[in-house]
């Protein structure tokens, strides 16, 4: 009988320990399953603020496309009834635009400088080739807007020995290197280079493939060459130049 009554005790021990677990163990999983309800909660919240943060930006952003909208059918109406081309206005800020990266080239002296950077392999434009190379003018270019441009920005000014371009260098009849020799002949020192500016206007105005000012100085770059004197700005090879003007027409 002792024996029986120890075992009923050890047995109503373990069984209430196991009860305690049991009870402990239901706890946490209870707290476990509210905290992730709590979570699941907070996260549904910040969801639904942020839909609502988000439309409210979109319709701002559509009440401000529309007014944009209305705003230029008014203007494009304005300019039809003066008899202006909005179309022209939009070529005019391209231009400008243009006109802005060609400067930030002419104000980077490193950029102008840097001979031993080099784009790709240079390609050798046969001699009978380059007479077929045609200077093709752009609607918006002209020899004057580029040099007083050149003049506005912090380039060096272009040298006094330099002839202004003629009416004949946009002629499209007129021979690439017959122009350019007409130019640089009387330089005998640099007889082999081309001056930076003329360089640009000449490739942007036979830009056939309507490569970017950017692409272009990149094909130029590895003709760059310094000029002797700091009066005279920087110039470009003439091999390389009959290469891009032969790579882009």
């Amino acid at each position: 009988m002792a024996r029986d009554k120890l075992r009923f005790r050890i047995l109503l021990v373990s069984f209430s320990y196991v009860a305690e677990d049991l009870a402990r163990v239901r706890n946490n999983q209870r707290r476990c399953r509210q905290r992730k309800r709590d979570h699941v909660a907070e996260l549904e919240h910040e969801l639904a603020s942020i839909k609502e943060a988000t439309s409210r930006e979109i319709l701002g952003l559509r009440s401000l496309t529309d007014s944009l909208r209305h705003e230029n059918e008014r203007i494009t109406a304005l300019l039809d009834l003066c008899g202006i081309d909005h179309k022209m206005s939009m070529v005019s800020r391209q231009a400008e635009y243009d006109d802005n990266v060609i400067g930030d080239i002419c104000r980077d002296p490193a950029l102008l400088m840097d001979e031993t950077s080099l784009v790709g392999p240079e390609k050798d434009t046969p001699m009978g080739q380059i007479s077929q190379l045609c200077y093709c003018p752009s609607k918006g270019s002209s020899s004057v807007s580029f040099e007083d441009h050149l003049k506005d920005s912090n380039c060096l000014p272009i040298p006094p020995q330099v002839a202004p371009i003629s009416a004949s260098f946009y002629d499209p009849g007129t021979d690439v290197l017959e122009t350019i020799l007409r130019n640089e002949v009387s330089e005998d020192k640099y007889e082999d280079t081309t001056v930076c500016a003329v360089a640009l206007e000449l490739v942007m105005s036979c830009n056939t493939k309507n490569l970017s000012i950017l692409d272009l100085d990149m094909r130029l770059r590895s003709g760059y060459r310094s000029a002797r004197f700091q009066w005279e700005g920087c110039r470009v090879d003439n091999q390389v130049l009959f290469a891009v003007l032969a790579e882009i027409t």
